[in-house]
């Protein structure tokens, strides 16, 4: 009895030290124009992205998705496209699934998405935006940020 309760509590506890790392990856990353070593996880990053030197990190909490990038050129602009429930394969299924069509921003044209986007956001250093699937294969009118989200580290 004493023997399996012990096999118990090790089990328990190598699943417990296993699983830790796991819950760590997703967290509320502090907003300060700074990225902290594991503040976006340890496996939530995209070194030196397009071959510019940016380091994009992505990670979320149970209301938000978060997206950092060091190096970032804050007078390019960034678009950020999210498939709300990812498909298999990721153009299946109908336009209540999101859009295979995107946008011209800054005279890049995101004509033909690779997966079903149910929302996108473009910013830069004067202008926000942000669009939600209409759910007929279209994106709804642009909403504009009020707040801030382009962060310069002083």
């Amino acid at each position: 009895m004493r023997r399996t309760a012990l096999r118990l509590a090790l089990v328990l506890m190598i699943v417990f030290v296993a699983a830790t790392p796991v819950w760590a990856q997703w967290n509320t990353p502090t907003i300060d124009g700074s990225i902290a070593p594991g503040e976006y996880g340890s496996n939530n990053s995209l070194g030196n992205a397009g071959n510019t030197g940016q380091t994009w990190y992505m990670t979320w909490d149970a209301t938000n998705l978060y997206v950092g990038i060091v190096n970032a050129n804050i007078s390019e602009s960034a678009v950020i496209y999210v498939a709300g429930n990812p498909q298999n394969p990721p153009t299946c299924c109908s336009n209540a699934d999101g859009n295979l069509t995107g946008f011209n921003y800054d005279g890049t044209d995101f004509a033909s998405l690779p997966f079903r986007a149910k929302f996108v956001t473009y910013a830069k250093t004067d202008y926000r935006e942000y669009r939600n699937s209409d759910g007929a294969g279209g994106m709804d009118l642009a909403r504009f940020l009020l707040r801030q989200l382009c962060r310069q580290r002083q």
